[in-house]
């Protein structure tokens, strides 16, 4: 079992099915069309979850095989939620931003993998079924991730992200390590046990 199956079936809480996915003919009509192999996990992506809108449209909004397409040398595949800019991979596996209002891209630093094992996350964090505000201090918190066994799965460009089975907390944070107005989230797409929501103090949103 590949590590994005392991992440995605733990956020579902159950197995994959392949209804979940998208036929491989459909990425390979993709491939002829765009006269190119899509890069390895992207089509992996597609397989293994493309039929989940969990994951490809609950925030962001993955494009589909058929719309799939190439600008300045990158294969375009993921929109912002807002339409304000885009995702692309290059030839070499290197993920930018690519911004509609001008010819500006930005590096991600990231692997194409790498960039879909955050934005997988990130989907849920911003779009799971249960979403909390976390009331417990900082100093708590640090105790209770400690405590319980949760992994810090994402740390790039302020974005923190811990997981703890299918349960996510996450924030954003300054230069400086702080967060951001205070705000620190609880979500998944599997409702949390009331031992839960004591221990952490959740408030739906």
């Amino acid at each position: 079992m590949n590590h994005m199956q392991t992440l995605v079936e733990q956020l579902l809480n159950r197995p994959l099915t392949a209804q979940d996915g998208l036929a491989s003919e459909l990425v390979s009509l993709a491939e002829r069309r765009l006269g190119r192999s899509l890069p390895e996990p992207l089509a992996e992506f597609y397989r293994l979850v493309g039929n989940l809108p969990q994951f490809t449209e609950a925030f962001n909004r993955f494009a589909t095989p058929d719309q799939l397409h190439s600008a300045g040398g990158l294969l375009m595949f993921l929109e912002e939620n807002q339409g304000v800019c885009d995702w692309g991979v290059d030839s070499q596996g290197r993920v930018f931003q690519c911004w509609h209002d001008g010819d500006d891209r930005h590096d991600m630093e990231l692997d194409l993998s790498a960039f879909l094992e955050l934005i997988v996350q990130y989907q849920v964090a911003q779009g799971g079924d249960y979403g909390y505000s976390i009331g417990v201090s900082d100093e708590e918190l640090a105790e209770l991730l400690a405590q319980d066994g949760w992994q810090e799965t994402v740390k790039h460009n302020g974005l923190l992200i811990h997981r703890l089975h299918a349960f996510l907390i996450w924030r954003f944070c300054n230069a400086e390590g702080a967060v951001e107005d205070d705000l620190v989230y609880f979500c998944s797409l599997v409702e949390p046990p009331d031992a839960i929501k004591q221990r952490y103090d959740l408030e739906e949103l």
